[in-house]
């Protein structure tokens, strides 16, 4: 294409030295395999005179002798009726062609397998294609354009990613599409395109998204990406989100993704959003760059929460009723968790680490048991001596800093009566999500 928007078609030459390979999802593939006029084969062998000296070879066979006595009785009876209406006659068989037929169709390559020989086009779909590649890499060609449609179809992820990294040490330019996580994830120096289930389509940028491209591929093969930024909020809005659709979201096409951290979370988001595709969004304020957030969520409105200054624990626990607040210190079985004590007690000094040491120590210094929760939950190492600041980041390890905590943490929201003030926070985001996949808003989320 022309600066002027004229178009200038490539020549014949040129498109034969260019050598076109497509891969498609269904069995023309295998035309690659067999002497076909422009298949792979026949660029490879380069051979313009083969097909006729073939086809020579083959018209020499006296098909005719092959007939049993009753073929040859029809045979002479439809001369006769042929000659006595004054059509051609003498008649017998013979080989024939005619437009769109060729006797290269018949010739292909063939393999030896256990000792047999047997033709490619009878192997498996992924050795077929693998096949094919293999030929057209061969040609000799000044330039390629490869394109291939589900490149993981019938080939093990083992085998999936060798046939990628051989591509990416091709010249020439190749497009595919895939549906395979493996795919996309071992595709690292791949220019990466998203198609939505809206029919909007983006380019991702590899500077932004190559990390979670990486990590977690199925976040853009999802049909509704949620993008949380840490174990706890996938944790956390996978079991809301579970609730909201009465079972698993992803029998709907809703992922909820780690995003990694605050930092990185905000480049994945942004870089989605300029991309125009639907996704969704749950993050903590950590007070870093309040402008690109404040400009984020304007753009996706109600498909972005961001919990205002501070993170989930923070608001889910000052939310718990002051008469439920200890059962956040027991574990599943109804028992006081020793390590969550372990980490109250190290923020006061204390050697003991009972509830009552705990609550007198609290007393004398004039702080509460809220506080001090919110603050080993989430791991502030505000306060903490210089040799004790990463021991202190490590308490939220022990409180809801994973994926099954953000679920504990859920639920406990819940159970201890924190989700009616919760609840009008978060169920913009939850209706977004799910508007997203044709579902109805919600009033409200019984749990």
């Amino acid at each position: 294409m022309q600066p002027n928007g004229e178009f200038d078609h490539f020549s014949t030459a040129v498109r034969r030295r260019i050598g076109l390979v497509r891969m498609s999802a269904d069995e023309r593939n295998d035309r690659d395999l067999r002497l076909v006029y422009g298949s792979a084969l026949d660029r490879l062998l380069a051979d313009n005179a083969l097909r006729a000296r073939i086809g020579k070879e083959v018209a020499g066979l006296n098909l005719h002798d092959s007939l049993n006595d009753k073929g040859r009785d029809a045979i002479e009876k439809l001369d006769t009726r042929m000659a006595g209406a004054a059509l051609p006659s003498e008649l017998k068989l013979g080989l024939t062609t005619s437009q769109g037929l060729s006797i290269g169709a018949l010739i292909g390559l063939m393999a030896t397998k256990n000792g047999v020989a047997l033709p490619l086009s009878s192997w498996g779909a992924g050795t077929r294609r693998m096949a094919a590649l293999e030929i057209a890499s061969s040609t000799d060609k000044e330039a390629s354009v490869t394109l291939i449609d589900e490149i993981e179809r019938g080939l093990e992820p083992y085998r999936l990613r060798k046939l990628i990294n051989i591509l990416a040490g091709q010249h020439g330019q190749i497009f595919l599409t895939t549906h395979s996580p493996v795919a996309i994830s071992c595709a690292e120096d791949a220019h990466l395109w998203y198609l939505d289930s809206q029919g909007s389509i983006g380019t991702l940028p590899r500077d932004k998204i190559g990390p979670q491209q990486k990590r977690d591929p199925e976040t853009f093969l999802a049909r509704v990406a949620v993008i949380a930024e840490g174990p706890t909020e996938v944790g956390f809005l996978q079991y809301l989100l579970e609730k909201a659709f009465e079972g698993n979201p992803l029998d709907h096409g809703v992922r909820v993704c780690d995003g990694q951290g605050n930092g990185a979370t905000l480049d994945l988001l942004e870089t989605l959003a300029s991309s125009g595709l639907l996704f969704a969004g749950l993050a903590d304020d950590e007070g870093t760059a309040p402008e690109r957030w404040k400009k984020l969520k304007e753009k996706l409105k109600g498909r972005l929460h961001q919990w205002p200054k501070g993170c989930t624990e923070d608001h889910v626990i000052r939310a718990v009723p002051d008469a439920n607040l200890l059962e956040l210190l027991k574990d599943a079985e109804g028992e006081l968790d020793g390590n969550r004590l372990r980490t109250l007690a190290e923020r006061l000094g204390l050697q003991d680490k009972s509830t009552e040491a705990i609550d007198a120590a609290l007393k004398a210094s004039g702080k509460s048991w809220r506080a001090l929760i919110i603050a080993a939950a989430s791991g502030s190492k505000d306060g903490a001596p210089a040799s004790q600041e990463k021991a202190w980041k490590k308490h939220s390890q022990h409180w809801f800093k994973s994926t099954v905590g953000g679920q504990e943490l859920a639920q406990k929201m819940v159970t201890l009566g924190a989700w009616v003030d919760i609840q009008p926070q978060l169920l913009p985001l939850i209706n977004a999500v799910l508007a997203a996949v044709g579902r109805e808003a919600l009033e409200k989320l019984d749990l």
